[in-house]
């Protein structure tokens, strides 16, 4: 069955939602920084699964700009540019290689992880630090990640 325009705006939305208070709930109850358990990239990843890669870039974008203003997290710069191109990546590929090319989850979730890093590798190194300043950036933001990765790993196939 073919879902509607409105179902996945109104998706896309809630997931938009879910993206500013997991992080704000799990940063303030629990205070674990969103760099390790990568709250806000669960309900993106879940956007362009769901409801396709127009509304994951779209909702991938907006996440971090409205958690940012709201939220103070993440920091309006210079992590929020560099999140909200991380995020739309992640939104985007992972839609287009799930619902527009057809590969399995898992791939399509690697490919999207992968692209999501090298773009922020791309935005670090324009705003922040060229040349090997961005590969360090990537290398930790990955290694701290680690338990988030695994965790989007083991939920969003799930959901």
């Amino acid at each position: 069955m073919r879902k509607s325009r409105t179902y996945h705006i109104i998706l896309t939305a809630l997931l938009v939602a879910l993206g500013i208070i997991i992080p704000y709930f799990t940063g303030h109850a629990f205070g674990i920084p969103g760099t390790i358990l990568l709250p806000m990239h669960l309900p993106v990843f879940l956007m362009g699964f769901i409801c396709g890669p127009q509304y994951g870039a779209i909702g991938g974008i907006i996440t971090p700009i409205i958690s940012s203003v709201l939220t103070g997290m993440p920091a309006f710069f210079p992590m929020m540019p560099i999140m909200a191109g991380e995020l739309l990546t992640y939104g985007l590929v992972s839609g287009l290689m799930y619902k527009k090319l057809k590969l399995p989850i898992y791939p399509s979730l690697l490919i999207a992880m992968l692209c999501g890093r090298i773009t922020y590798g791309v935005i670090f190194s324009v705003i922040v630090a060229p040349g090997l300043g961005a590969v360090k950036a990537v290398a930790g933001a990955v290694t701290n990640g680690l338990p988030g990765i695994a965790i989007q790993l083991v939920l969003i196939p799930v959901v």
